[in-house]
């Protein structure tokens, strides 16, 4: 659905809502995009699944305006389930929808906000109006919602994270691929633990790239549907890595997030399309590198479940496990050790070099040889 250029520059308000459409165009809507074009405090997180892809406007924080649409379609607005803001559209015609959402549809929310869904069938040339609060959703079809169905995993529906420097490292990398014309032995494939082999490691990561050709696809703040989306749109595609090893899940697992078993099966579907795609590479898996400050802290404990069901997805798959964790604790107490993992989270140079010395002597074993590798703590 369009928007046409019919901006009341003389509304003051107006321009605040939808002076982003005009510039910029419309938007399709993915997690990582801001719910307001002039607030960056709320942003799109786990965006519903029935409106992945579908257009959004970027509304406004201060102001309210309208816009006219040059086709039919459906309209649908998300407002908070207190205010005026619902009445207001239920008086344009708008009639409420019953929609399931999770709590972390946008990052800012407080804790226990609700939020309420409005539907308005449109023709063309109707102008519509809305509140200074509320993200506007356009659809050429009408949306069909299932309330009495399972609320669905959003640890499985691929979506990108959307931010700028994300959707560029993306480009990056898929240019990198055509210009090595897919010529890689190894493939890191995971979030910011990955990512930053290439920035935070000293000279562990050298030890890498001197042996093998690598390709880092490591995204600081993925998770598993994120990597999803990236392996659906040309991250493995083109290539013949000898090996791929796997870290994911850690960003699933703060809470309001997904469950350990949610991220589980996150996991496991990665899994699935790696292999489809790279049906004689070698799968590495690593366990989820401990984080919290002690083993009593939550986000400790639910490491713990998941890595259980990574234990289960190895064993059921046939892949090569690696459980390095203790590597980053203190034998005594269990605590991270600042030294290996001064953030509680990232490996340190240290903690990079250790990691070399379990991955390096594993790799070697297929470098010069077609064999399988043999190596697993399984």
């Amino acid at each position: 659905m369009n928007v046409k250029n019919q901006i009341a520059l003389a509304v003051l308000a107006v321009f605040f809502v939808f002076a982003g459409m005009t510039v910029n165009g419309e938007s399709v809507l993915c997690a990582g995009m801001p719910l307001f074009n002039d607030s960056l405090t709320y942003i799109f997180e786990d965006v519903p699944a029935p409106f992945i892809g579908k257009t959004y406007l970027k509304s406004s924080f201060k102001s309210g305006g309208d816009l006219v649409l040059d086709q039919p379609g459906f309209v649908y607005v998300i407002v908070p389930a207190s205010g005026t803001q619902g009445a207001g559209l239920q008086q344009q015609g708008y009639k409420e929808v019953s929609f399931r959402y999770s709590p972390n549809i946008w990052k800012g929310l407080p804790a226990g906000f609700k939020l309420k869904l409005f539907e308005k069938q449109v023709a063309s040339g109707d102008r519509l109006g809305f509140g200074r609060w509320g993200g506007v959703i356009l659809s050429d079809e009408k949306v069909v919602f299932d309330s009495s169905a399972r609320e669905v995993n959003s640890a499985l529906v691929p979506v990108p994270q959307g931010r700028p420097w994300w959707t560029q490292r993306h480009q990056q990398k898929l240019l990198e691929i055509q210009k090595e014309q897919g010529a890689f032995d190894l493939v890191l494939l995971g979030d910011s633990i990955t990512q930053r082999w290439e920035t935070n490691s000293g000279e562990a990561y050298g030890r890498i790239t001197s042996r093998f050709r690598t390709l880092n696809l490591g995204y600081s703040g993925d998770r598993t549907q994120h990597v999803l989306w990236r392996i659906a749109n040309g991250e493995l595609d083109g290539i013949h890595p000898k090996a791929v090893v796997v870290l994911i899940g850690t960003n699933n697992l703060p809470p309001k997030r997904s469950t350990p078993e949610e991220t589980i099966q996150g996991v496991r579907e990665i899994i699935r399309q790696v292999r489809e795609k790279l049906p004689e590479t070698k799968i590495v898996i690593y366990s989820i590198f401990p984080r919290g400050g002690n083993a009593q802290d939550p986000i400790h404990q639910a490491v713990a479940r998941a890595n259980q069901g990574i234990i289960d997805i190895a064993r059921e798959q046939g892949l090569i496990y690696l459980d390095i964790g203790k590597l980053f604790l203190d034998p005594q107490t269990g605590a991270i050790r600042r030294d290996r993992m001064p953030d509680c989270l990232h490996p340190g140079p240290a903690g990079y070099a250790d990691w070399a010395d379990t991955l390096i002597p594993l790799l070697n074993g297929f470098q010069c040889s077609e064999q399988p590798l043999q190596k697993t703590s399984l």
